[in-house]
């Protein structure tokens, strides 16, 4: 009993025995468990932020890298040549040491960190697919056990109350379920190593996609979708599979709508819909935000108020003090037309990186991860650790993870033959 509603004794236990785990790994010298079980533990990761050790993202991501550093610095240094990633980088570091300088706080814009290792962490994990694989499960697990667990306490899964202690937000858990719905069923599951196991595929999307609806994260929802259109577009394998398990998610959401958690999410989708509520009531401000962006923008076009002047800026035109909500309006507000022009020809390059990977070895994730990223950016600030894992996986498309490509040639050539 004296473990039952204490959030933050809960979240001390779960980094001491997280911590624990990875000294084990890494006195055995063994760097791709201790960056799968980084990369699995995600999801709960970024509910602690709140509660304790808030960067801890940062500083485990961030361990992952120093490991490789010092067991195998030559993985570090191809990562490094990879055009895309190295730009990323320089652009996200730059963008944080202005943000710093112009607001006097290190910590304004931290999260682009969170990018930087947590894209850095899916490409080095990735030299071994087993491992990879094992990641994507475990955040499988990690989501499913912070949804669950945190039933009781809200109206929707990834938020609470808990005694006295506010908790989490539905994107957190709506983030990851949207990412690992589409993996799920992403190129017969290869990308979880469940490409023969259909029933295993099917109830591991099932429950994601579950939590998802439940989550009551909007955002989440029109993010998941771009992604199972691209997998309906794209690949024509996963087109049954992607039919049955739609089905099967149809029938469980009804009957969970039948119930009183049911209930609540159908009035936050109905929220969304209602004619009679003003649009900014509808999307929880964010129209706001997006009717006054030209005139944000005009003031000035070219280089944007200043990396860090977001929530600032964004007080004087719509009155609240709140930082953008979106990627895009971020990026447009902050930086002007040369830091959104930059953006976009990095998500364009990953992009045409995922058609090109497409063509070649019939793989269609690493170009339905880039795409529903980009639908992401649209509502959320698209700086954290899971937007670093769609990145990630977009950047599985080139030729950063060479020996994993090629084995997925070899896989997509001896099936087409």
């Amino acid at each position: 009993a004296d473990f039952v509603a204490k959030p933050l004794l809960g979240a001390q236990y779960t980094l001491a025995a997280l911590l624990a785990v990875l000294g084990y790994h890494v006195m055995r010298r063994d760097r791709f468990a201790f960056g799968c079980i980084v990369l699995g533990s995600l999801p709960v990761l970024a509910l602690m932020r709140g509660l304790f050790f808030y960067y801890g993202e940062v500083a485990l991501l961030g361990g992952t890298c120093l490991m490789w550093l010092a067991l195998s610095p030559e993985r570090l240094v191809h990562l490094w040549r990879d055009q895309a990633w190295r730009w990323m980088t320089v652009g996200l570091l730059l963008f944080w040491w202005l943000s710093m300088l112009m607001t006097g706080s290190y910590a304004t814009n931290l999260r682009g960190f969170e990018v930087i290792l947590g894209s850095a962490c899916i490409v080095l994990v990735a030299e071994r697919r087993s491992y990879l694989a094992t990641a994507l499960v475990g955040m499988v697990m990690s989501a499913a056990a912070l949804g669950f667990g945190l039933l009781p306490y809200g109206d929707g899964l990834g938020q609470g109350v808990v005694g006295e202690t506010s908790i989490g937000n539905p994107i957190l858990l709506g983030m990851p379920c949207a990412l690992l719905v589409v993996l799920s069923l992403a190129d017969s599951g290869r990308w979880m190593l469940v490409e023969r196991r259909l029933v295993l595929r099917i109830v591991m999307c099932l429950t994601m996609a579950e939590l998802l609806i439940l989550s009551g994260s909007r955002g989440s929802w029109v993010a998941a979708l771009s992604g199972l259109m691209a997998l309906m577009v794209f690949s024509r394998q996963d087109r049954k599979t992607l039919l049955v398990a739609l089905v099967c998610v149809a029938v469980v959401a009804t009957l969970w709508l039948s119930t009183g958690r049911g209930q609540k999410i159908a009035l936050q989708f109905e929220k969304t819909v209602d004619s009679d509520r003003t649009l900014a009531n509808r999307t929880s401000g964010r129209s706001v935000q997006w009717s006054v962006i030209p005139q944000v923008f005009a003031e000035s076009p070219i280089w944007g108020w200043g990396p860090g002047s977001g929530k600032d800026v964004a007080a004087i035109y719509t009155g609240r003090h709140l930082g953008w909500h979106a990627l895009y309006l971020q990026m447009i507000g902050e930086t002007g037309l040369i830091g959104t022009s930059l953006l976009f020809v990095f998500l364009g390059a990953l992009v045409l990186r995922g058609v090109r990977h497409w063509k070649r070895s019939n793989e269609v994730a690493p170009l339905a991860s880039i795409l529903t990223y980009m639908v992401v950016g649209a509502s959320v600030s698209g700086l954290d650790s899971i937007s670093g894992v769609f990145i990630g996986l977009a950047l599985l498309g080139g030729d950063v993870a060479p020996r994993l490509v090629l084995a997925q040639a070899r896989i997509a050539s001896r099936r087409a033959a």
